[in-house]
């Protein structure tokens, strides 16, 4: 039996749906465990900038945190899921980063 090896886009292009407000919460989920399962820094980068995307705007507009897909507390705590299931110390920062964010969502912060 021969079984060919399923070609994924390049991490860049998955992370560029993770920071899109106009694709669905169903195909960030998507691109998300795609990343997961490629791996390797750039992987973890791109997570990551989704996850603190929330972060970023809030500081020019508390009101934005939950009022775009990018900033939905679904997304950001399973990012936040994902990235610990990764096991890569590159995100560890990001992580700690957020569980001490007092503001951030407890949802959120609870899944690091």
């Amino acid at each position: 039996m021969v079984t060919a090896a399923v070609a994924r886009p390049p991490a860049s292009e998955l992370g560029a749906v993770l920071v899109d407000d106009a694709q669905t919460t169903a195909e960030k989920f998507k691109c998300a465990y795609e990343l997961k399962a490629l791996g390797g820094k750039e992987a973890v980068e791109a997570i990551v900038g989704a996850l603190l995307v929330p972060q970023k705007r809030r500081r020019m507009d508390v009101v934005s945190r939950r009022d775009n897909n990018n900033g939905s507390i679904l997304l950001r705590h399973e990012y936040a899921y994902i990235l610990g299931q990764m096991k890569d110390s590159e995100a560890c920062e990001a992580l700690e980063g957020v569980l001490m964010d007092l503001e951030d969502d407890p949802i959120v912060r609870h899944e690091v």
